[in-house]
C-alpha cells in the first residue's frame, strides 16, 4: 500500500481517536514526495484538527509549491488567525497556483485586515490569480464595485479558462455583494461554449437566490445534455436548499 493510499485510512483512524495515525500522518507532511506531502496536509485540513497548523505554518516556506499551496489552504480552513501575514505573503509568490491559494486561504480566514493585500492581487499578472483575489473579496463582504472592473475584463476574455475562473469567483458572492454577482453571472449562462456556462450556472446554485430561478430554467433548454444536468441540480439546490 503506498503512502498516498494510506493517508484516508489514516485520517479515518485519526477519527476514531487512534494516536498513533496522527504520528503516522504527521510523518506524512515530512515526505520526500512533495503530493505526499500535500495530501497529508488536506487530510489534517479535512479532520479540522488543529494540531495541523504548527505542521504547516513552516512548510508555508517549503521549496515545493504544492506544498506551500496545500499549508495556505490547511491553515485557511482550520482557522489560524495568527497565519494570516505570513499566508499574506504568498500573495507574492512566484507561482500563480500557490497565489490562488493564498487568495482562497485569506478569505477562508476571514479577515477584513488582508482586504489591501487582496486588492493589490486584483492586478496580479495570472487571470486564474486575478479571479482568486475577486472571488476572496466577494466572500469577506466586500462590495461589488471593488471587483467589478476586474470580473468584467475576465468575462469578456477569450480564454475560456478565464471566464471559467470568473464564473467560479462569482459564486463566492455574499449577501451585500450578490446582485452585481448574479447579473454577470447570468450573462455568463449564456456562453457560447459550455465549459464557462456549466460554471456560472453551478454558481448560480451555489448563490441560491431565487431571483436566479429565470435563467437556471432557460438553461434546462440547452442543446448540451452537461449544461442541462447542471442546471437540473442548480434549480433543485434553489428550490430544496440542503438544511
Amino acid at each position: 500500500l503506498s503512502l498516498h493510499d494510506a493517508l484516508p485510512i489514516y485520517g479515518a483512524l485519526v477519527r476514531l481517536g487512534r494516536k498513533e495515525a496522527w504520528e503516522q500522518l504527521r510523518k506524512a507532511a515530512d515526505a520526500a514526495n512533495p503530493e505526499d506531502q500535500a495530501e497529508a496536509l488536506r487530510t489534517m485540513a479535512e479532520l479540522k484538527d488543529q494540531r495541523g497548523a504548527s505542521v504547516m505554518m513552516p512548510l508555508l516556506t517549503s521549496k515545493q509549491p504544492s506544498v506551500r499551496a496545500a499549508a495556505a489552504r490547511g491553515l485557511g480552513h482550520l482557522g489560524k488567525q495568527d497565519a494570516r501575514i505570513e499566508v499574506e505573503k504568498l500573495l507574492k509568490d512566484p507561482v500563480p497556483a500557490v497565489r490562488e491559494s493564498g487568495a482562497a486561504a485569506l478569505a477562508d480566514l476571514g479577515s477584513n485586515d488582508s482586504v489591501p493585500a487582496l486588492t493589490q492581487s486584483l492586478s496580479d499578472g495570472g487571470h486564474t490569480v486575478r479571479a482568486a483575489a475577486a472571488a476572496a473579496l466577494l466572500q469577506l463582504g466586500q462590495p461589488y464595485a471593488t471587483v467589478a472592473p476586474v470580473i468584467r475584463a475576465l468575462a469578456q476574455q477569450n480564454d475560456t479558462a478565464a471566464r471559467s475562473s470568473v464564473a467560479y469567483a462569482l459564486g463566492k458572492a455574499t449577501k451585500v455583494n450578490r446582485p452585481g454577482a448574479v447579473t454577470m453571472l447570468a450573462t455568463l449562462a449564456v456562453d457560447p461554449l459550455p465549459g464557462p456556462k456549466i460554471v456560472a450556472i453551478r454558481s448560480l446554485g451555489h448563490i441560491g437566490d431565487r431571483a436566479v430561478l429565470p435563467d437556471l430554467k432557460e438553461a434546462l433548454h440547452d442543446q448540451n445534455e452537461a449544461v442541462r444536468a447542471t442546471a437540473g441540480g442548480a434549480l433543485l439546490h434553489v428550490i430544496s436548499p440542503v438544511k
